[in-house]
């Protein structure tokens, strides 16, 4: 398996809307994110989300979008996978897994101190896979679609030196 992840192409819109459309009924919720929506707000110097995609044998397979927030009371940085989808057909092969270890890798880059991802408490494969990157399971909260389990990374100014050491090795 050669598994690449990779930001987001305009090229990318129309498989990605396809996947936000069935993420979205699995909720039993429908997607109006057309392929032009999403290529407008997820590239260009104002975009809304980082979108990355999961690309196995030239086709994508994943993706997941982040969010980037700032908190004025903690002055920090936040992120947050606010969407994660991986094709049925190539769930339990790592790709979730490396989809969030590539987002953790570009929030810390971007000087972030705290990201998360929340899922559906019955969710057991996607609970497992955040919790195998290193993320810590930190409560329930109401979502959307009812009660989700939050998974968070906290960053230190130690993480985010370390980072700087390291890249200039």
């Amino acid at each position: 398996m050669t598994l690449s992840i990779r930001s987001f192409r305009k090229a990318d819109s129309a498989d990605v809307a396809r996947m936000m459309k069935r993420l979205a009924a699995f909720h039993g919720d429908k997607s109006k994110a057309s392929a032009s929506f999403i290529a407008q707000h997820a590239l260009g110097p104002r975009k809304s989300f980082h979108i990355l995609v999961a690309v196995l044998k030239g086709s994508l397979v994943g993706f997941c979008a982040m969010v980037y927030a700032v908190d004025m009371v903690s002055a920090i940085k936040k992120t947050r996978v606010e969407y994660m989808f991986v094709d049925e057909a190539f769930r339990q092969q790592g790709i979730a897994t490396a989809l969030i270890q590539e987002s953790m890798r570009i929030a810390l880059k971007d000087g972030v101190r705290s990201f998360s991802i929340t899922a559906d408490p019955h969710n057991k494969l996607s609970n497992k896979a955040y919790g195998q990157t290193g993320l810590t399971q930190t409560k329930k909260t109401h979502m959307r679609y009812g009660a989700d389990v939050q998974f968070m990374k906290q960053f230190t100014a130690q993480t985010h030196q370390r980072k700087k050491v390291a890249s200039k090795a």
